[in-house]
């Protein structure tokens, strides 16, 4: 053992001796001042455990390395492999810089202001090839800046589906180069690590109330794709044009779009019949063309019961599902349940944002 220590400190002290010719050579001849290196042998530095070995690579550069599916760069393999053996593999880390400039399959959105990159299932292929090669934990690295914690819940799935079982190991909220937290790791089911970061334009409050959004949607339990039931236009659905051609035209196409980019989309469905209690048992929400082919169905189901939604707003909010009814206000006989229902489900949706 006594051997191999010496056999090491020589090792390294060579290299730093190498390190200090290449700096010395590199050096402008011009400069004005002299530079002198300074090596104390008998202070070795620390050592760098394995975990801490791997390549880090931005979103943007992963394919350029890699090569595309089917033309897969010979020469990194070479290089990586067998660094990978000898040292029972090495970490990859996909982010740091360009991590608030990607997010995953925007399916035809309207990119923010701030993304540059669309991470898709190619872009997963390619690191899971890399996985595959430099056999060690995976770090991806989630967008913080469009606080949109559904798209990064989003990546996260793909990317744990997409690479080989067990290998991702970390997600990182935000961008690298900015100002650090302390280095804190969540843990959430699956044995995942959740590792958050700030941006520079963020106060510490700020930031923690932006990462611990982002962590309550990435600890919860996954839930199953919604079936969505989309409602023709025209009666019995148009019967193939004959009675209004906005379901071959319109509807059909925009559910084909849908199906296309994963979402469990059926339909156009017939309107006097989607709501029977066989017909509701093949999806969980239905999509309606106008307000009362939606609201006739519901108050009839369960008037008491009922709860308005407004989707898109930056806030929660809900309200109950019929009128005001000032005929009966101020007698003591109006049905509170629409109100307790509407109240309980904003508490459950404004639970659910962090």
């Amino acid at each position: 053992m006594g051997g191999n220590r010496a056999v090491a400190r020589k090792r390294l002290i060579a290299l730093s001796v190498a390190a200090a010719v290449v700096l010395a050579a590199c050096a402008p001849a011009s400069h004005p001042d002299p530079v002198t290196v300074r090596i104390d042998t008998s202070r070795l530095g620390r050592t760098v455990p394995r975990s801490f070995l791997g390549l880090s690579t931005e979103w943007d550069s992963v394919e350029p390395y890699t090569g595309p599916a089917g033309h897969r760069s010979a020469g990194l393999r070479a290089l990586l492999a067998p660094l990978a053996a000898a040292t029972g593999g090495l970490a990859l880390r996909v982010g740091g810089d360009t991590a608030d400039q990607a997010w995953w399959d925007p399916r035809g959105r309207p990119r923010p202001p701030t993304v540059l990159q669309d991470v898709t299932p190619a872009t997963l292929g390619d690191i899971a090839w890399l996985a595959r090669v430099l056999r060690g934990p995976v770090t991806l690295d989630l967008n913080l800046a469009i606080g949109d914690p559904g798209n990064a819940r989003a990546l996260a799935q793909a990317a744990a589906h997409r690479l080989p079982r067990g290998s991702l190991d970390t997600l990182e909220i935000g961008n690298e180069p900015d100002l650090y937290t302390r280095a804190r790791r969540w843990r959430v089911p699956g044995h995942l690590h959740v590792r958050v970061r700030k941006r520079i334009s963020y106060g510490p409050a700020d930031y923690r109330r932006g990462a611990l959004r982002y962590l309550g949607v990435l600890s919860a339990p996954p839930q199953p794709a919604p079936r969505l039931a989309i409602a023709g236009l025209n009666p019995h659905a148009g019967e193939q044009g004959a009675l209004g051609d906005e379901e071959t035209t319109i509807i059909g196409p925009a559910i084909a779009t849908l199906r296309a980019g994963g979402i469990d989309a059926s339909g156009p469905w017939p309107p006097d019949t989607m709501f029977t209690a066989a017909a509701r048992a093949r999806y969980d929400a239905a999509i309606c063309m106008y307000h009362d082919q939606a609201l006739i169905p519901l108050k009839t189901l369960d008037m008491n019961h009922g709860v308005n939604v407004t989707l898109g707003l930056p806030i929660v909010r809900t309200s109950p599902d019929h009128g005001t009814a000032y005929d009966i206000a101020g007698k003591g006989i109006a049905d509170p349940s629409s109100l307790i229902a509407a109240i309980r489900l904003a508490a459950r949706l404004a639970h659910a944002r962090g």
